[in-house]
C-alpha cells in the first residue's frame, strides 16, 4: 500500500454527503481540491515516521446542521511544513446575502471579503483562522499543515 494520495481524498469526500442537498460534497462542488503530493505524509497522529509504502485511512465528516464544517480524519496528521496539503473550499451554492437582511448589496460583499478556511484540532477547541487565498468566484484555498475541523467563516 502507498500514502494516500489526492484521489484517495476525493474517493472518501465522495461519501459524504450534504444532509440539506442531497448529494455528496464533490459532486456538488463545495470541496473544489485537496492535494497531497509524495512528500506531504510527516508524521503520524502518534507521532511516527511514514515509511516507504505505508498507508493511512482517511475519513471526512460533514457537520449534519448544513454549515461549512467538515472533520478530516485521522487529527493529528501531520503534513511537511515544506509541502503541505493543499484545501480548496468552493461556496457557489451559498446563498450571497450574507447578512440575511432581504438583498445583496456592500455589507454582504464585505462580509465575503472576510471569508478565510478556520481549522480546530477537536471538536471543543476553538477554530483558528488559517491564511487563505481567495483564487476565484466563491473559492478559497489553504494550505494545511495536518488533518483536523476545518471550516469555512467570516
Amino acid at each position: 500500500m502507498s500514502s494516500p494520495t489526492t484521489e484517495d481524498v476525493y474517493d472518501a469526500l465522495a461519501t459524504v454527503e450534504d444532509p440539506t442537498l442531497g448529494d455528496d460534497v464533490v459532486s456538488l462542488g463545495l470541496v473544489n481540491d485537496v492535494e497531497i503530493d509524495d512528500e506531504t505524509l510527516l508524521r503520524r497522529p502518534d507521532g511516527s515516521s511514514f515509511a516507504e509504502g505505508d498507508s493511512i485511512l482517511i475519513t471526512v465528516t460533514l457537520d449534519a446542521g448544513g454549515r461549512f464544517i467538515f472533520d478530516f480524519q485521522p487529527s493529528g496528521l501531520v503534513f511537511n511544513p515544506a509541502e503541505p496539503a493543499e484545501l480548496k473550499i468552493r461556496y457557489v451554492l451559498g446563498d450571497d446575502d450574507f447578512d440575511g437582511d432581504g438583498d445583496v448589496d456592500d455589507d454582504d460583499f464585505a462580509f465575503e471579503a472576510q471569508l478565510a478556511i478556520w481549522q480546530r484540532e477537536q471538536s471543543s477547541d476553538p477554530f483558528v483562522r488559517l491564511p487563505s487565498i481567495e483564487i476565484g468566484d466563491d473559492e478559497l484555498k489553504a494550505d494545511l499543515d495536518g488533518f483536523t475541523g476545518f471550516a469555512l467563516a467570516n
